[in-house]
């Protein structure tokens, strides 16, 4: 038994931030952010962090001037990470700004899921890498430890963690009448007006279809239980692979039927995959002897046994 992701390399790890931020930037490209200074300002309810900005700044944070140099910030900041250049610096500045734009967000609207999961995926990895590289040495970590391997756990269990809190709650204060009653076609139907949409089609088979209700009730139910148990994805592979199935299906499904789209956690899934052997096998680096345990390496980072024995650099 053994987590995932505990082959991990730095250029594994690597390759999981540039694609983080380049599903933010696109994200980012693609938002109309400046609108949201004709939203009326009463509305607005700062959280977080968001609360220690004064009122009085309100007024100026309302603005398209303002919010389209919030969007030229996160996407200038994202670009510089890109070229390799001032990485730490780059990175620090597109989470701040990301905070920041996340935070508007939800103060004007709700604090909803869609995006939460793709923002720790940002700022985890991030904090990882602003630690001294002199305090990532083996006297520091315990023997075994693969430093590369720990902000993509750390990141994979706040994922598992937020699946599990949905299947728990569900099963909690939900508790079998869910499954067994009307709830869910109620909402099938309620999201899939107006008539004129492929989603309502479905909606009216659950309504003259008791079979399509059934079958509707049964998957709501497996995938709840999937939900509940996601921790297990951390050490099981043969259970990882049944939890993407289930999520995965459940996922298109309510694209499908309620018009609701989490397209964000769907790319996120990457994380549920072993690909550490894959970047391994098409790196074209060369390998470099590898100092003692503990010693430093040229570029200031330190290195670490891994479970295998063998220091890979971190």
């Amino acid at each position: 038994m053994r987590l995932l992701h505990d082959q991990a390399t730095p250029r594994s790890l690597e390759l999981f931030r540039l694609y983080v931020f380049a599903i933010w930037f696109v994200k980012i490209l693609l938002e109309p952010t400046h609108h949201l200074a004709y939203l009326p300002m009463r509305i607005f309810e700062p959280i977080g962090v968001l609360r220690l900005i004064p009122p009085g700044l309100y007024s100026f944070i309302f603005q398209p001037v303002f919010l389209h140099a919030l969007k030229f910030g996160i996407l200038a900041s994202i670009l510089l990470y890109f070229t390799g250049r001032l990485r730490r610096t780059s990175a620090v500045a597109a989470c701040v700004l990301l905070i920041f734009h996340q935070g508007f967000h939800r103060g004007l609207t709700f604090t909803n899921h869609a995006e939460m999961a793709l923002l720790y995926a940002a700022l985890i990895p991030t904090l990882f890498e602003l630690i001294d590289p002199r305090r990532r040495s083996s006297e520091i970590l315990p023997a075994g430890v693969n430093w590369n391997a720990l902000p993509l756990q750390v990141f994979m269990t706040v994922m598992c963690l937020a699946y599990t809190f949905i299947g728990v709650h569900r099963l909690v204060f939900g508790g079998m009448e869910i499954f067994n009653s009307d709830s869910l076609r109620f909402w099938v139907v309620q999201a899939s007006l107006p008539c004129d949409t492929a989603a309502f089609d479905i909606a009216r088979l659950s309504l003259i279809e008791p079979l399509v209700n059934r079958i509707f009730n049964l998957g709501f139910a497996a995938t709840t239980i999937f939900e509940a148990a996601t921790l297990f994805c951390l050490v099981f592979g043969a259970f990882r692979k049944a939890w993407l199935i289930a999520i995965v299906g459940f996922h298109v499904a309510v694209h499908l039927t309620m018009k609701i789209s989490f397209w964000e956690n769907g790319l996120l899934l990457i994380v549920f995959f072993d690909y550490h052997p894959w970047v391994s096998r098409t790196a074209r680096v060369p390998v470099l002897p590898a100092p003692p345990p503990g010693q430093l390496c040229e570029d200031g980072s330190a290195m670490v046994e891994s479970n295998a024995g063998v220091p890979s650099a971190s």
